[in-house]
């Protein structure tokens, strides 16, 4: 082991809309182990809060952590997240 991250979750309450919005990355060394699906249903069955996630359109990987969580799909945001200077479209997710 080189004492590295193999990746991050975390939570940020938003007051405007009564969720907790989560994210997640793994690094590229540790995907496709199960990691993510692991930290993501161990925080969301242990908080009971309302929660929402976005995954870019193009990333399977994270809309598939996303659904076997237990997360909905509730819609697609044309200009969701701004990657590398470009608004890039994401679908939206909720667990309550």
């Amino acid at each position: 082991y080189d004492n590295s991250p193999i990746g991050q979750i975390l939570i940020y309450e938003r007051t405007e809309d009564d969720k907790w919005h989560t994210a997640f990355w793994i690094s590229n060394k540790y995907q496709s182990a199960g990691y993510a699906s692991e930290a993501l249903s161990a925080l969301t069955e242990t908080l009971s809060f309302k929660f929402w996630a976005g995954a870019a359109t193009w990333n399977e990987a994270s809309n598939r952590v996303l659904i076997s969580c237990g997360f909905k799909n509730i819609g697609k945001i044309e200009n969701g997240y701004i990657c590398r200077g470009k608004k890039i479209p994401i679908y939206e997710y909720e667990k309550v």
